[in-house]
């Protein structure tokens, strides 16, 4: 058994999808996110509905909360789109938000049916214990990466379902294991 340290390179990347490979759409990054949240490769990502007309096109970075929330997922009721592929492309300005068609960015979509890999957050742990567990995610703000945090089962906080733990690392701590997200998260259309 091995006790697994997740790095800056340990993203959430897409597992398995009965459509062969997981959907990908392109969004178009809000103008809020331009210069405060620039939206980086493996970052949950969310519908911008702070903005009138935006909501159904433009996407900022998933919303996490702060204080005892320890950067959690907050729970985004029918605002997630999914995880972003790619990093935005801006220098901190709006230039070329004003047309639609302009820095795009890929999202693996967080439908019903797609499955991901994360890493787990937590001492103590093992994962093949967490099977069929829904836990929260949470942001690591030094590595920005998005885990699953093993440790938090406030049913409030709950975001995604763990469903499998790969063979090799059954009985490890902090390795990573297959979820989805919480199908009530999910965006109409999604």
């Amino acid at each position: 058994m091995a006790d697994w340290t997740a790095s800056s390179n340990c993203g959430i990347r897409p597992y398995r999808s009965p459509h062969g490979s997981p959907q990908i759409r392109y969004y178009q990054a809000s103008t809020v996110a331009a210069s405060t949240g620039l939206i980086r490769a493996g970052d949950v990502v969310q519908f911008d509905t702070a903005n009138s007309g935006a909501a159904d096109w433009r996407i900022v970075r998933a919303q996490s909360t702060g204080g005892g929330g320890a950067n959690l997922l907050s729970a985004l009721a029918d605002k997630l789109v999914g995880i972003a592929i790619e990093a935005d492309t801006s220098d901190g300005s709006t230039t070329g938000l004003g047309t639609q068609t302009n820095r795009q960015i890929g999202v693996w979509i967080a439908d019903k049916e797609t499955e991901f890999l994360a890493y787990l957050r937590g001492s103590g742990a093992a994962a093949s214990s967490l099977v069929n567990k829904q836990r929260s995610l949470i942001v690591d703000s030094t590595l920005r990466i998005w885990q699953i945090d093993s440790t938090n089962s406030t049913a409030a906080l709950q975001t995604v379902v763990i469903t499998e733990v790969p063979a090799a690392i059954v009985g490890d701590t902090g390795a990573q294991v297959v979820f989805k997200f919480m199908s009530s998260l999910a965006a109409p259309g999604i």
